[in-house]
């Protein structure tokens, strides 16, 4: 296993640099993967006034698009790419018995699409489930 990282990261496994944005010798990393999975994004860890949610939003797609192109272009690329790098805020509502209702991103009590993930869902053409 080999992750990819922004930053100085300490761990038991292989890492590699890479900024999310351009391509590199990270590239190398996924010639003849069986999986790429991208948690890339930035942190949520902060107030999600505009340019924040707009940096969190960005550095979703920018990352999703640097890798479809690099592995459209790989020999061998990964058996199987998975995204999964969005969230969604939803408030705790209540039945009358005090039971938490189950929200989703069809409900009319949605808490805020905080990352985007309702919008790229619809653009992309994908609905839950």
């Amino acid at each position: 296993m080999t992750v990819l990282t922004r930053g100085p990261y300490a761990a038991p496994w292989h890492t590699v640099h890479w900024d999310g944005e351009n391509i590199g010798p990270w590239i190398e990393t996924l010639e003849g993967a069986n999986v790429c999975i991208n948690l890339t994004g930035r942190s949520v860890i902060c107030r999600y006034h505009a340019e924040n949610r707009q940096q969190i939003y960005a550095s979703r797609i920018g990352s999703t698009r640097l890798l479809n192109n690099v592995i459209a272009n790989l020999a061998d690329p990964p058996k199987v790419w998975m995204n999964a790098s969005a969230a969604t805020l939803y408030r705790r509502v209540l039945d009358a018995q005090g039971v938490d209702l189950p929200l989703d991103e069809n409900s009319s009590l949605l808490g805020g699409d905080v990352l985007g993930a309702k919008a790229w869902n619809i653009r992309r053409g994908f609905t839950s489930a």
